[in-house]
């Protein structure tokens, strides 16, 4: 029994302020250039010490960190597209096909990860199996996009890390590969999120939508679905906040490409979307 797992994760400085109540004498940081200058500096040891997170987030202006979120938002969005990546190529990674991951530098010690993995979908029944029956076969670079018949799992996890925050999204496709061809059988949404003091936000996983639940023509038909991610963050500096809200959505398609009747196969491409 196989399943298959992409995992894209979100790890983002995720926040939007706006702040017009305050004055700028009330901060020491009133500008995107001052904000990265203050990360650069904290940055000369090789790390941000909390303390240090904590001090750069009292002392900017909640205008500020909400620009400097936004930009790193959309530079990610940005260096995914540009990077056109391709999943089967980042799973065949590992030796076995299994997973893999792509690091994109987003600047100012920010930066992007997708990650991606394809694994069996054990049952309980099937885990205890493993644990007695050694495995005497590993498969070589490509062959892994071979599916045997049974369950699966797909998942894809984006990931936005930068100094003062951060935060992640992912899905899990479950799927089964049949004589039949391919046909959805439920998804599971993450989420994770952490920031530094006088930071906060809040994602939450909405339920996955099915859009394609069977796939029976070979290279010509696929199944898909997607969730969506309604977000909220606040910053809070010296009594006075700035919040920003709004929706990610993430989307996994899992392709019929060819089958091998006789050895109880179907090859399978794995593609994935996100926006917001």
């Amino acid at each position: 029994m196989d399943r298959v797992r992409m995992s894209l994760i979100l790890v983002a400085t995720l926040t939007l302020f706006t702040c017009t109540a305050c004055a700028e004498s009330s901060y020491e940081v009133n500008s995107l250039s001052g904000l990265k200058k203050e990360i650069k500096e904290a940055y000369r040891d090789g790390k941000m010490s909390e303390s240090e997170k904590k001090t750069i987030t009292s002392d900017t202006n909640p205008a500020v960190l909400t620009e400097f979120f936004e930009e790193k938002m959309e530079q990610a969005d940005e260096a995914i597209a540009d990077a056109d990546i391709d999943v089967d190529e980042v799973l065949n990674q590992d030796e076995d096909g299994e997973k893999g991951k792509v690091e994109l530098n987003l600047g100012d010690h920010s930066k992007v990860i997708v990650e991606f993995e394809d694994k069996e979908d054990e049952t309980l029944a099937d885990s205890v199996a493993d644990t007695l029956i050694p495995s005497c076969y590993a498969a070589t670079n490509g062959e892994t996009m071979w599916k045997k018949y049974g369950n699966r799992y797909f998942t894809a996890k984006k990931a936005v890390l930068s100094g003062i925050g951060g935060a992640s999204i992912k899905l899990e496709n479950h799927y089964k590969v049949s004589s039949n061809g391919l046909d959805e059988r439920y998804g599971d949404p993450y989420v994770s999120f952490n920031f530094s003091a006088g930071i906060t936000g809040n994602i939450t996983a909405g339920s996955p939508i099915i859009s394609d639940k069977t796939a029976r023509t070979p290279g010509k038909s696929d199944i898909n679905m997607y969730a969506r991610f309604p977000y909220q963050y606040t910053a809070n500096v010296g009594g006075v906040g700035a919040t920003t809200g709004g929706t990610f959505k993430l989307s996994t398609t899992v392709k019929y490409v060819a089958k091998n009747a006789s050895e109880k196969k179907i090859k399978v491409k794995h593609s994935w979307s996100v926006s917001g």
